[in-house]
């Protein structure tokens, strides 16, 4: 069942706890992936490892049912809408160089923080 939020939602990442398991996609019923496509991957570094706090500001619209569906949504709909603002722009358009793929923070000093915003942001 997707997850559809009423309010506005924080969810907190932490350590991990045994056994749990540009874009930014997450998985419905507060569990899952987050996905992150770039053309240079030069924000990539920060959200992966360098950061000691990163805060993501996310609209509802970007929780999709599994991994495969955010891959394909990043894929099919947010690389060419992102491609045409780009040839808007005058230059050649877009393209995906570096996808992160973020499961679970396993550095207990880094604060990850997702908020869950229940209106269109982004792409």
């Amino acid at each position: 069942m997707k997850k559809t939020p009423s309010d506005n939602e924080s969810f907190e990442f932490g350590p991990p706890e045994p056994n749990t398991s540009l874009e930014v996609h997450l998985r419905s019923q507060r569990q899952g992936e987050i996905v992150i496509a770039s053309a240079s991957g030069s924000q990539i570094p920060a959200y992966a490892y360098s950061s000691n706090n990163v805060i993501w500001v996310v609209g509802a619209q970007k929780i999709v049912a599994s991994l495969g569906d955010g891959l394909r949504r990043v894929r099919e709909y947010c690389l060419p809408i992102e491609s045409a603002k780009m040839r808007n722009l005058g230059y050649t358009g877009s393209a995906i160089g570096k996808l992160l793929i973020f499961e679970r923070e396993r550095a207990s000093q880094r604060s990850l923080t997702l908020i869950l915003v229940n209106e269109k942001l982004g792409v």
